[in-house]
């Protein structure tokens, strides 16, 4: 008889458990339902209210029952583990809850950063509906500035004709002048053939760090440079290119079909230097990056020529070798402007030297990035920053639009980001994506931006 009733308190112990994770289970489930873009029909969203109702009223039942056995013998340590891991469960799922409804900061970030995307942003509409999506929406924006870029204000041959002209360590009978101010003491650790008597007339100085990274040292056989630094963080590949002749876009070998990893497409054009480009589509959801999205060109072809979303923008390079921006122009329009080389992507972060106007986030949560831009000078700098291993940090429109300001940049756009975002160097990756199952690889894409 003993040992029936022994069995009883245990049998009422485990319906409790599966009873109480039922009810934690449906009410997860309620709360979902009630707040989510996809669940329409009241009738769900009540049956699983009632589910939850009739779980935790059986779980009572079942309690006093297993109450009612109070003077039989003790429960083991395995019940007693099963007890605190129901328990742990539970109130997991109540944390979860509280994180994703209660938490502004969670929100915030969650929704940016789907909506960010063109295929996940059914991850934030299962948690959330349009009006509340709407409303962090409204609270992370950015508003790019409304001009044109005028091309006078860069001078694409100034940095390739400063070192033809004047390469420091070959010419020395005249003084070296680049207008720099920053350095209070010279340094000449890098010119070490300068006789002693010379030192004084090669005072080099810099009007601040950034332009000392990029300068200090450089001659006309330095066709780029990468700095390794740190946005929000995160590791930070910032390759100056000295002559923006050298950059180019590169498309996939199977453009149309099937994306390409930048690492083969650097190694198939033999590019010193290569980032992903533009946006694009993954035909049938197959997620291999075939199709660029809307306006792509290609030393001078034209790839695509699709519609491009009002989020996004033309991002390209003209025969003159100046980083130009578009809005509402379709390929032939973008040709006829002179335009070689094209991807589309967006948001733009910097315009004739303005930077664009970023509420909270941007809109676009932190994530890692992949950022193009050019100076007045000419120089084209190519920014990629990654993300943290849990893809929950990374760098925000705005401080990408400030880095690159930083360095000079008179025109900045942002391209495709994420897993997509990789810098590699003569064929070799830099940078540590992660993908969607946090692993660490990345992704094929359809376009890239090259040095050769």
């Amino acid at each position: 008889m003993k040992n029936r009733k022994t069995s009883d308190k245990i049998k009422y112990m485990r319906l409790c458990r599966v009873c109480l994770l039922s009810a934690f289970l449906f009410l997860a489930l309620y709360i979902i339902s009630k707040n989510s873009s996809f669940v329409k029909l009241a009738v769900i969203k009540y049956f699983c209210l009632l589910l939850m109702t009739v779980s935790y009223t059986l779980y009572v039942i079942f309690f006093v029952r297993f109450l009612s056995h109070k003077n039989e013998q003790k429960l083991g340590i395995k019940s007693y583990a099963c007890n605190a891991l129901v328990a742990v469960m539970s109130f997991a799922c109540l944390y979860g809850l509280s994180v994703i409804y209660l938490n502004k900061d969670f929100k915030e970030w969650f929704v940016t950063k789907a909506m960010a995307t063109m295929s996940h942003q059914y991850y934030c509409k299962i948690f959330y509906n349009d009006d509340i999506i709407n409303e962090v929406m409204s609270e992370n924006y950015i508003v790019e500035v409304d001009e044109e870029v005028d091309t006078s204000l860069i001078n694409s041959h100034q940095a390739v004709d400063m070192y033809e002209s004047m390469d420091v360590l070959d010419n020395m009978s005249s003084k070296v002048d680049i207008n720099l101010i920053y350095s209070s003491e010279p340094s000449f650790s890098e010119f070490s053939t300068v006789q002693e008597d010379f030192k004084d007339e090669y005072y080099l100085s810099y009007a601040n760090e950034f332009e000392e990274q990029i300068f200090k040292g450089h001659t006309k056989d330095e066709k780029y440079r990468l700095i390794r630094t740190t946005l929000s963080k995160q590791n930070a590949f910032l390759a100056v290119i000295y002559n923006p002749a050298d950059v180019s876009v590169e498309v996939s070998s199977k453009v149309g079909f099937k994306g390409e990893y930048v690492v083969d497409m650097a190694q198939r054009t033999g590019a010193v230097i290569a980032i992903n480009g533009g946006r694009f589509t993954d035909i049938d959801r197959r997620g291999n990056g075939g199709l660029p999205s809307g306006v792509t060109l290609s030393h001078g072809q034209i790839i695509t020529n699709r519609l491009v979303q009002d989020k996004y923008g033309i991002i390209g390079i003209n025969k003159d070798n100046i980083l130009v921006l578009y809005k509402g122009l379709d390929a032939n329009q973008v040709a006829a402007n002179g335009v070689r080389d094209a991807v589309t992507s967006g948001p733009f972060l910097v315009v004739n030297g303005k930077s664009s106007y970023t509420k909270g986030n941007g809109g676009y949560g932190s994530d890692a990035r992949t950022v193009i831009g050019q100076r007045a000078d000419g120089i084209m700098l190519l920014l990629v920053v990654e993300s943290n291993d849990a893809r929950t940090d990374g760098a925000t429109m705005r401080e990408c639009a400030d880095f690159m300001i930083q360095y000079g940049a008179i025109n900045a756009a942002n391209l495709d980001g994420g897993t997509s975002s990789v810098i590699a160097e003569n064929g070799i990756m830099l940078n540590d994506p992660i993908n969607s199952r946090f692993q660490h690889e990345t992704r094929p894409v359809s376009t890239a931006f090259i040095v050769k």
